[in-house]
């Protein structure tokens, strides 16, 4: 089994995904039972007989698309030594649910809406109100609660139509597609409330005290899982399986990201998502890390022919050290690395090992004890015990280098599990940092990434290159078939019932400097779009309120109403604030790219309810045509704005217009079509028999005028200014964008 498995997994990065509340979910320790989510390329054409193979060996395929296929993977054929080292230890889980806790708390729906007039949308104001209806909505999350009143409709009925809960670790998949089963399912864990909050933005239906949603209309399908990326995809899945089942455009929501990875769109992930995208608008959040130090711009030279980079904790107080560092060269420029172990009360190199070369050893294992389970026998892989490193840590350094065949980049990943007693004299916390050093050739430059989930860069004093945030968007937003989103700040203040005030210590209106952003090295700058995401108040789950260990969120809640539609009434005195009355519905704040984004589907879904037939080159084009970017500070030159600011109501405009373009004529004698810059006309023209061709700006605007006089003629448009067109003659009518 062991071969079969080796023969399709490439090497992949070992960390769970991020939710943008910045609640973490971390490993257990596996056991006979357990299975290992992985997204697998097939090697041949021949799909179903490699699935059918994996089937006979234990392996759940959950879904595929062509050559990538979903897989629960029993993790009894690992070796018991490959085990180990993918295992995470318990603590990992307490600890980054204890680090969520320096959330910073979140918008309200009745600023967030007050944007860009976006409730004009729901009233009507701008034309007729558009609310979602026959649209689905959709979201991958955890922390769902069906019945919360925000997903019902007046009569009491739900709104969630379908739920689908994965727990990947167990190998299972649990169904809900009745009212009766939904309202029984209840939660699939009183942990977390981020999935009802994110759901209750998108598509809240609640509307007293301006507490609905984007699209308070639409239909609702929720998916659950450990957010492993097959859970996330094999939810989106659900979420497309049934849209086609009843005949109906979606949205999906994604407020989930992963900062390790190519950054290019070449992940399994990523190709698999934009297959997805043919089918599905799909929005993802663009991440929170745009003040953090967790990445690297780096271009060797001559002077700087090598780079030192030092690693902390985000968990233990750097007693424990464990995640990984992903490194990609532009190109397939060879690079090395050098672990090494930093004293953090002097800033000296105090151990440097020696650099694996990786052409010669493509995969090396550093350990610290040679009894590790057998740790010497894995196959392929180079072992080297190093007493030098047990002075410092105790533990393992994995270390990998090769030429991706995905994208011709070569990757250098170096991860690490490691532990230590030596503590700073008088302090709680370690010593001693673990770093290293990467050389390469002058000329040679390289994107590297912290995971930013266990660990993150530090400041190297003395180091000439240092980390920045200039790359912070998550890899999951880079393919090409999703919309990528960021935040900006949408409310100074927020009262919450233990009677303190929440202040966002930045400008109202302005990108937030958490929100993720980067520009690819194809030059695709994200985020497409930035919405309010700093802070919104939207609603709490109630199996997660009355969890006893969830006193700090259910003391920050801002709203209580008994579900009768009208305006809320009670007042929760600040001693009681941390009491759960079951009687109660509860909202409260939250912020980041997992609140803006929700936001921009659930307005998204409006769209669609005005014109079904839009695709996501048609979201794009609409977004890039109505973003507002004029009036920001320091907008022209600030890379965090991305392309622009959400503009609900002007998108839904341009949607409106689409839908009543001019129907191209079923003529093969009249044709035209866009290859590169330039169309392509075919007509039925003559000398003596001229036609016209006109191009329409997406308000529907002449901007140029041609005369056909030839049955076939090329025409530059490299020249028009970057948006949506339409081409017209007497017999056919082209929609085409320009980038």
């Amino acid at each position: 089994m062991a071969e079969i498995i080796k023969k399709y997994i490439r090497p992949q990065l070992l960390l769970s995904v991020l939710i943008f509340s910045l609640v973490c979910f971390g490993f257990s320790e596996a056991n006979a039972d357990d299975y290992r989510a992985e997204i697998i390329e097939l090697s041949s054409d021949d799909y179903k007989t490699e699935i059918d193979e994996l089937a006979g060996h234990g392996v759940i395929v959950l879904r595929h698309r062509d050559e990538l296929a979903l897989c629960l993977i029993p993790t009894s054929s690992h070796p018991q030594s490959a085990r180990q080292l993918l295992k995470r230890k318990e603590s990992a889980r307490r600890d980054n649910e204890n680090r969520s806790k320096r959330s910073f708390t979140v918008p309200t729906l009745r600023t967030a809406h007050q944007w860009y007039d976006a409730h004009d949308i729901h009233t009507g104001v701008a034309g007729t109100p558009y609310d979602g209806s026959g649209v689905i909505v959709g979201f991958c999350d955890l922390g769902f609660d069906a019945s919360h009143i925000a997903f019902q409709r007046p009569d009491g009925s739900c709104r969630v139509v379908r739920s689908v809960q994965y727990i990947e670790s167990e190998g299972h998949r649990i169904v809900c597609d009745t009212p009766e089963a939904i309202r029984q399912w209840q939660t699939d864990r009183d942990t977390h409330t981020h999935a009802t909050h994110v759901a209750g933005i998108m598509a809240g239906s609640y509307i007293a005290d301006g507490l609905g949603g984007a699209a308070p209309g639409a239909e609702i399908v929720a998916t659950t899982s450990e957010l492993t990326e097959v859970g996330l995809l094999a939810g989106v899945e659900d979420i497309i399986e049934y849209a086609h089942s009843v005949g109906k455009p979606c949205v999906i929501n994604l407020s989930v990201g992963n900062y390790l990875g190519p950054h290019d769109g070449t992940s399994l992930f990523s190709r698999y998502l934009d297959k997805c995208g043919h089918d599905a608008i799909i929005c993802i959040s663009s991440g929170n890390e745009g003040k953090s130090l967790n990445t690297f711009d780096v271009t060797f030279s001559e002077t700087h022919p090598d780079m030192t980079f030092r690693l902390t904790s985000l968990v233990g107080l750097n007693l424990e050290l464990y995640g990984a560092v992903d490194l990609w060269m532009s190109d397939d420029t060879a690079a090395n690395i050098a672990p090494m172990v930093v004293d953090s009360t002097n800033n000296r190199i105090v151990c440097e090992l020696p650099a694996v070369d990786f052409l010669e050893t493509p995969v090396v294992i550093i350990v610290t004890d040679m009894n590790e389970d057998d740790i010497e026998d894995i196959p392929g892989v180079t072992v080297i015990h190093s007493p030098e490193l047990a002075q410092y840590f105790d533990g393992n350094i994995l270390l990998s280098g090769r030429r991706e065949q995905s994208n011709g980049r070569y990757h250098v990943c170096m991860e690490y599990d490691v532990t230590t007693e030596i503590k700073t004299e008088g302090k709680p916390w370690g010593r001693y940092l673990l770093g290293g050093r990467v050389i390469s050739v002058p000329g040679a430059h390289a994107d590297i990434y912290a995971d930013g989930i266990y660990s993150a860069f530090s400041k190297f004093p003395g180091s000439y290159f240092q980390p920045g945030s200039i790359h912070s968007v998550s890899d999951l937003a880079t393919g090409r078939n999703v919309l990528c989103v960021g935040m900006y700040n949408n409310n100074k203040e927020l009262k919450m019932h233990n009677g303190e005030m929440f202040t966002v210590n930045e400008p109202e209106g302005e990108i937030s400097s958490y929100s993720g952003y980067g520009t690819l090295i194809d030059g695709r700058i994200l985020p497409h779009t930035s919405g309010p995401g700093m802070p919104v108040e939207s609603a709490y789950s109630s199996p997660f309120l009355a969890n006893p260990d969830n006193v700090w969120h259910l003391g920050r809640t801002t709203l209580a109403t008994r579900g009768d539609g009208q305006p809320t009434d009670i007042q929760i005195p600040p001693e009681e604030s941390a009491t759960y009355h079951p009687e109660y519905f509860y909202w409260g704040p939250d912020g980041g790219t997992s609140m803006s984004t929700p936001y921009v589907a659930g307005y998204i879904a409006t769209w669609l309810e005005a014109n079904p037939d839009l695709n996501i080159d048609d979201i794009k084009g609409i977004i890039a045509k109505t973003n507002d970017t004029s009036g920001h500070c320091d907008y022209s030159y600030n890379p965090r704005n991305g392309q622009g600011f959400f503009r609900p109501v002007e998108g839904l405009r341009e949607a409106k217009f689409l839908s009543t373009r001019v129907t191209p004529t079923v003529d093969s004698t009249s044709q035209i079509r866009l290859i590169g810059d330039r169309l392509h006309v075919s007509t039925s023209a003559s000398p003596t028999t001229h036609q016209t061709l006109e191009i329409l700006n997406i308000s529907g605007q002449k901007c140029r005028y041609y005369s056909i006089s030839s049955d076939y003629e090329v025409i530059d448009v490299s020249t028009l200014a970057p948006g949506i067109y339409i081409a017209v003659t007497k017999n056919a009518a082209f929609k085409f964008s320009i980038n």
